[in-house]
């Protein structure tokens, strides 16, 4: 009940006691003074039942941790008061994706008996991928008559990931072999062939190269140990996925699940074939570019929930001139990016590597991106070059 609803009912009760009032004092009959105090009971009981002391309530907000999207689910509100006496109690609660700005409104009601809990269900069918947050937004104990509430903190809040759909993609990277120059920016996590840069040194397991064979230090320890050489980051692939609703390419709760099926799909196959990667979009909320280098499937589990949780937001700048600004050299041998449309920084990706643009079925095309490799993402993708 909102607060102009409960004024009407307030003023109302007051011209019916007032009427009840002067209706006695004209008449002054016994039926007269029974429909006075009839009329004043209302507001008088009303008035002690908001004088009762506040109760202490906690609220218990609960749903799955991870949602598959377009099901249904189930969501929960526990409520658990001290109340000896029954109070009736009613929740605004509301379930939000970060990543889209999609908000919906859930009230319930619900009678607290003495001590015991009391759960109230809903259900929802999360559409778009994202971080699904539940919590309530208000709670407010109001009196049996709505001339008077009193309102609670809600102290519990809850939060799921709507997860992109995984489809099954063959990926093929071209050959990239004239990328791989002396002197490129090394990666200190990820094994190689550049003898330029140590990532560790091991024992040696048969198979190994004789070339990697550390003799000094296999010398010293009395056991074979061999180096394992760096990657240089030009071998690496770069996956760049569009957190900015640019001029020309909204980007659409609908459009963005494309991209992520597309991106999940990319990054899946990737790990299948034991490429590592890496993964970077623009935050928005803490106004930094992230990267995040995926060699194993929690890294990417890790880096798709920091991903969902990034609030889609109009912007000028691209993730493109973010990752520009960001480092100093882009230097991957592929490059895809995931975005709405094409961004103006595009062509700044291409310098005699491989830069693939993604995008939605229904995203309009660039019209002269020569040095491009367009795609479209969605069911239809089965195969994709980078």
């Amino acid at each position: 009940m909102g607060s102009a609803e409960r004024v009407v009912r307030r003023i109302g009760c007051a011209l019916l006691l007032l009427a009840a009032l002067a209706l006695y004092l004209f008449v002054n009959h016994p039926a007269t003074l029974c429909l006075l105090v009839l009329a004043a009971l209302p507001p008088f009981c009303a008035l002690l039942y908001a004088l009762l002391p506040k109760p202490r309530l906690s609220a218990l907000a609960h749903m799955p941790a991870a949602l598959p999207r377009g099901q249904q689910i189930e969501l929960a509100l526990t409520l658990r008061s001290d109340a000896r006496l029954p109070r009736l109690v009613r929740c605004t609660l509301r379930l939000g994706n970060t990543l889209t700005g999609e908000r919906q409104t859930l009230i319930a009601s619900a009678v607290l008996r003495g001590r015991r809990e009391h759960v109230l269900r809903f259900t929802a069918k999360p559409m778009h991928c994202g971080l699904l947050t539940f919590s309530p937004e208000q709670i407010v104990l109001p009196d049996p008559f709505g001339l008077f509430e009193k309102r609670l903190s809600p102290n519990s809040s809850c939060s799921a990931t709507v997860l992109p759909t995984l489809r099954p993609l063959e990926l093929a990277l071209a050959d990239a072999a004239d990328l791989y120059e002396a002197g490129a920016p090394q990666t200190a996590q990820l094994p190689g062939y550049d003898p330029a840069e140590t990532v560790q040194v091991r024992d040696y397991v048969p198979g190994d190269p004789i070339r990697q064979i550390h003799w000094k230090l296999s010398e010293k320890a009395d056991r074979l140990l061999v180096r394992e050489f760096g990657r240089p980051q030009a071998a690496q692939v770069l996956l760049l996925f569009e957190t900015a609703a640019l001029p020309g390419g909204a980007l659409t709760p609908e459009r963005t699940d494309a991209l992520l099926d597309g991106l999940c799909a990319v990054s899946h196959a990737l790990l299948a074939a034991e490429l590592p990667h890496t993964l970077g979009w623009y935050d928005g909320s803490s106004g930094r570019f992230r990267t995040q280098p995926i060699t194993v499937r929690q890294e990417l589990d890790a880096a798709l929930r920091q991903l969902l949780s990034t609030p889609i937001r109009p912007g000028d700048v691209s993730v493109i001139g973010r990752c520009l600004s960001a480092e100093d050299r882009c230097d991957y041998a592929h490059i895809a990016v995931f975005s709405a449309c094409a961004a103006p920084e595009l062509s700044s990706l291409c310098h005699g590597n491989r830069v693939t643009l993604l995008l939605p079925p229904d995203a309009a095309a660039p019209l002269s991106e020569e040095a491009v490799c367009v795609q479209r993402v969605g069911p239809q993708l089965t195969r994709l070059e980078l």
